[in-house]
């Protein structure tokens, strides 16, 4: 029984008793004489170079640097909460960026007082 694959061989089979190759003999002697003789070249080692590989992460490397050294020189100890009078009372305060504590509570006293009048 044949199978598709066997049909299709046997039409291509046909096929190709009837073409006739596009080159003479002796174009066919030459180009396969010519291809026997040249030396099979062995294709180069693919060794690619580091720059061009390295070279999209070192920008992000830089900043990531860059980030890490700003944040450090940022990240202070904060300084002892303040003791600060306020309303009579002492008030325990730890402000930021090294401001005076009396003077942001005062500030905000000023605030609160302004806006709850109207």
């Amino acid at each position: 029984m044949n199978s598709d694959f066997d049909i299709q061989m046997n039409r291509r089979r046909q096929a190709l008793r009837g073409a006739s190759c596009p080159l003479t003999d002796e174009q066919w002697a030459r180009m396969t004489r010519r291809a026997a003789e040249s030396s099979v070249m062995e294709p180069a080692p693919s060794v690619r170079p580091l720059w061009p590989r390295l070279r999209r992460y070192v920008p992000a490397a830089a900043a990531s640097v860059a980030l890490l050294v700003v944040g450090i020189g940022q990240l202070q100890a904060s300084p002892r909460p303040a003791s600060v009078a306020y309303g009579g009372q002492s008030v325990r305060f730890i402000c930021n960026n090294h401001c005076d504590a009396q003077n942001a509570i005062a500030y905000l006293d000023n605030y609160i007082v302004k806006n709850s009048a109207t």
